[in-house]
């Protein structure tokens, strides 16, 4: 069973198990970044309770004290707007959840109003509905302020909204069978020790019940079909070379694992590895590991 955490994030987080993307050297950590924000569960109604919480990642591995800071933002973006969120999520149109915890936790409540800012049901005196993401979902933006890395994010946590633009009947369908997302568990396998510049494996799996099918609205046919969750893993290391920045594992592919091969520094000493693990439905699982190289 997985484990109900997580969501989707907008911070230079971005790729197959076949074909690699352009390797951009976003893998390399080598200042104090925020690498993922999460929430649980993965996918919430409105009104219900979520916790959000972000992951750092630094040069020697543990990062220095942060602080956080977290908002709900409540202004939807334009039709026109080729952002993710619309600008006013990174200025004055937020509303203040309150301080992290040590571990840059807090709970939020999804807003009652969730899916008519964000999602398909179009509030009074807006005649378009938003626009779903590839597996037909929704996501309300939470916004994360960390000191003193004075860095702002967005985590997206993904909205339980019913199902536009379908015959009564599919939708009553989908209410009664669509199941919210769950996010994934992740394992990170990794030599302990290796020699420097030596060249290694790194994986990251994760159970095969864990790239969940869910329903999908068939436009063209008005019916319900059911699709599987794609998985898609960002790597991050403090020192050493990868070949990519991120593996993906389409929803064809049954694989439960990516292998990635990394090439050991020159110099000796304790290297930090982190593995951000995603399904497509913004589950999201975060693993951190340390190599030493001789």
């Amino acid at each position: 069973m997985k484990r109900s955490a997580c969501c989707s994030l907008l911070v230079g987080v971005v790729g197959t198990a076949c074909t690699a993307p352009p390797n951009q050297r976003q893998f390399l950590v080598d200042e104090t970044r925020l690498i993922a924000v999460t929430a649980t569960p993965a996918e919430a109604a409105p009104g219900t309770a979520v916790m959000l919480q972000a992951y750092f990642a630094a040069p020697q591995g543990t990062p220095l004290d942060q602080q956080t800071t977290w908002s709900v933002c409540l202004a939807p973006k334009a039709p026109s707007e080729d952002n993710a969120v619309a600008p006013a999520c990174l200025d004055a149109s937020t509303t203040v959840i309150g301080p992290g915890s040590a571990q840059h936790t807090v709970t939020a409540t999804m807003p009652a109003d969730a899916c008519a800012r964000f999602g398909p049901d179009t509030p009074p005196g807006d005649f378009r509905p938003r626009a779903a993401d590839a597996t037909g979902g929704y996501y309300q933006p939470f916004r994360v302020d960390a000191t003193p890395l004075a860095r702002t994010a967005i985590g997206m946590a993904r909205i339980v909204c019913n199902l536009p633009s379908a015959p009564p009947a599919v939708a009553q369908a989908y209410r009664t069978q669509y199941r919210a997302n769950m996010a994934p568990q992740v394992t990170l396998t990794t030599p302990a020790r290796v020699p420097r510049d030596s060249e290694v494996d790194f994986t990251a799996s994760w159970p095969a019940t864990d790239a969940e099918p869910y329903l999908w609205f068939e436009a063209t046919t008005d019916g319900l079909t059911q699709r599987r969750e794609s998985m898609r893993v960002n790597w991050f290391v403090t020192a050493g070379e990868l070949p990519f920045d991120a593996s993906l594992v389409d929803e064809s592919n049954p694989a439960t694992s990516v292998t990635i091969t990394w090439h050991a520094p020159a110099e000796p000493g304790r290297v930090t590895l982190w593995a951000v693990v995603r399904d497509s439905r913004g589950g999201m699982a975060v693993q951190q590991t340390d190599v030493v190289v001789e």
